[in-house]
């Protein structure tokens, strides 16, 4: 849940900045790259549910590993004592 709402924040904060600046000061400097990230969100393979099981089924096999690995080495530790 932590890995997969880091990459939701990492992914849409630029564009929120983008946006909020466009309607706190009517800016339309960036609004170019902000429709282009919209117009190109149409064109994503997965629909909402599949984008969401593939992001919780990457984050748990992510923690998976370094759980894992965080065994390995406390076994290790332990076995060289």
């Amino acid at each position: 849940m932590l890995l997969s709402s880091a990459i939701l924040y990492a992914t849409y904060r630029l564009y929120a900045e983008i946006f909020q600046s466009y309607l706190h000061t009517g800016d339309e400097n960036e609004m170019r790259e902000f429709i282009n990230f919209l117009y190109h969100a149409e064109d994503f393979p997965l629909n909402d549910e599949q984008l969401w099981l593939a992001v919780t089924v990457l984050s748990m096999i992510a923690l998976l590993l370094v759980l894992s690995r965080s065994l390995v080495k406390h076994r290790r530790a332990s076995a060289s004592i």
